[in-house]
């Protein structure tokens, strides 16, 4: 039986989001959050795995952004002390 992917897969794709997407992209990181505390209550094997797809698949997405602001920064930190 295969493990179905979850829908925050596709926004992270390598270079997903330019040099002015920090805020979409923390946008986009808050949703899998969700995503992943959501499969979590069912299935935590499987929400664990999504958190560590997450986490592969989100320093080449976010590559680009300037990060001047701190705002992807803290996105980042969040989704990774939260629940990733």
């Amino acid at each position: 039986m295969t493990r179905p992917k979850g829908t925050f897969t596709a926004r992270f794709r390598a270079g997903a989001y330019g040099w002015k997407g920090s805020r979409l992209a923390a946008q986009r990181i808050r949703e899998a959050l969700a995503e992943i505390k959501k499969v979590k209550r069912q299935d935590s094997v499987l929400a664990a795995e999504g958190a560590v797809l997450l986490i592969e698949k989100l320093v080449p997405a976010i590559e680009r952004i300037d990060s001047s602001s701190g705002a992807i920064g803290t996105a980042v930190n969040r989704a990774v002390t939260e629940g990733a």
